[in-house]
């Protein structure tokens, strides 16, 4: 009999350092193999599963193909759910999770920085040695960024930021992308001239 496959919505501990996410976090370290050379670009997750389906990920993987990056990069992503290369998003249990960052608390962004620092670490150490140089596209005031700066200290690895911090978006062009209704503090980084500081940068990386 198969597996059965769970939907997990919610924020806190339990919904970030559970038996299904930290098994999927365990096949990727001991069998994912990433393909070699390419620049690792870490990002941010979605409310729209898969990925890559989503609102903010259309415009960032648009600007990715219409300036010939994606297939020099390894994206991957950031989440309560993992550190999960690009090509496995459509796994289980990747597609089928919730977490509202709405709902988080500061101790819940503890525990979210803790876990995701420790599966980045554990990632970084088992296939850092596959890409060429890291790079991240993440909001500078997030939790996920935090990390990211946490790791560059702790395994002395350089993963420079591509966005812009959020201060330096107005709230015109926030508006302007989130059509007024779909409010998302990551929508900052699908704001035009973000993702043109991001394909800029990225020019002189590649």
């Amino acid at each position: 009999m198969p597996e059965p496959l769970f939907f997990l919505k919610g924020v806190g501990k339990d919904y970030t350092d559970n038996e299904i996410f930290n098994r999927a976090h365990e096949k990727i370290i001991k069998e994912y193999i990433p393909e070699e050379e390419k620049v690792a670009l870490f990002t941010v997750c979605s409310w729209g599963k898969p990925y890559r389906q989503s609102y903010i990920h259309y415009f960032i993987l648009r600007s990715l193909i219409q300036n010939g990056f994606l297939s020099k990069l390894g994206l991957i992503v950031l989440t309560n759910a993992g550190v999960i290369p690009y090509e496995l998003t459509d796994d289980y249990p990747y597609f089928s999770y919730d977490w509202d960052p709405n709902l988080e608390t500061d101790t819940i962004k503890q525990a979210y920085i803790e876990i995701l620092e420790r599966r980045l670490i554990e990632f970084l150490e088992t296939k850092r040695k596959y890409y060429s140089r890291f790079c991240c596209y993440l909001r500078h005031e997030s939790e996920s960024y935090k990390v990211i700066q946490q790791v560059e200290e702790k395994l002395g690895i350089l993963i420079p930021n591509f966005s812009l911090p959020e201060r330096e978006i107005t709230q015109e062009e926030y508006e302007q992308i989130s059509l007024g209704f779909y409010d998302d503090h990551d929508i900052y980084l699908i704001v035009a001239r973000n993702l043109n500081h991001l394909t800029d940068n990225l020019k002189r990386f590649l």
